[in-house]
């Protein structure tokens, strides 16, 4: 079950590069991209940086107090463990009052904004801020992209960073020694492959209705896992307890 987890991903991986380098046309004719990781685009494509397709690259920062300065309500404050490939994991989300928000405010999340980390183990992990009605903001390890979205649309970028370009990027232009990390202009620099607002829209649908399958599949793989750990857990228990008869 794990193994099919891992598999899993990596199908999700290729069908989202496939969809965001490829289109979703079979028998659109394609042209060299001019970028190794890219491979070839469909003809009519370009390449283009993010710096040239965005507003906004640039990321926050931990408030005067650090966790101490903390609470249970107020604006909600992103760090890199709430961002997740599948979306803002909000369980254990941190709080900021409304005055280290106000002084932060040049970091506020706006909906629809890309979120990527970018520092630590979770380097490359990217989803988007889809909370219309909630104030956010972000520390330094999560960067802030907002798309010129008359040109990119933000669910497209989002793709690009989940698709398997995101690893071979982050270790492309990998920084700080023993620390992975990306700095905001390498993350400008990165080129991604730009067709029309329709197109995108399309490329757009079908990954979610693809990856929602997908998903779906890797939940179901584990909750069996769980169930099963659940089990060797209860066994063991059972056992050293002497509620259990060993035979």
């Amino acid at each position: 079950a794990q193994a099919s987890i891992e598999e899993y991903k990596q199908w999700k991986a290729a069908v989202v590069f496939e969809a965001i380098t490829k289109g979703i046309d079979p028998n659109a004719p394609m042209r060299d991209s001019g970028i190794s990781w890219i491979g070839k685009i469909p003809v009519g494509w370009t390449m283009c940086p993010i710096k040239r397709l965005t507003t906004k690259i640039g990321s926050g920062k931990t408030p005067s107090g650090g966790a101490e300065v903390y609470s249970d309500s107020g604006v909600l404050f992103l760090r890199s463990q709430n961002i997740y490939d599948t979306g803002l994991a909000l369980d254990d989300v941190s709080h900021i009052s409304d005055e280290i928000d106000n002084e932060m405010k040049n970091t506020r999340v706006e909906h629809k904004d890309v979120l990527l980390n970018i520092t630590g183990g979770s380097i490359g992990r990217c989803c988007l801020y889809d909370l219309p009605d909630i104030r956010a903001n972000v520390n330094q390890h999560v960067c802030i992209l907002r798309t010129k979205q008359k040109e990119l649309l933000p669910e497209f970028l989002r793709y690009f960073w989940n698709s398997s370009i995101g690893p071979v990027v982050v270790g492309y232009y990998q920084t700080g020694g023993n620390r992975q990390g990306l700095n905001f202009e390498q993350i400008g620099r990165v080129k991604v492959p730009l067709c029309s607002l329709e197109t995108q829209k399309r490329i757009v649908d079908y990954l979610d209705k693809q990856c929602a399958t997908i998903n779906a599949l890797i939940v179901e793989k584990q909750g069996l896992t769980e169930d099963t750990e659940s089990y060797k857990r209860s066994m063991i228990y059972e056992v050293v307890t002497g509620k259990r008869k060993v035979v």
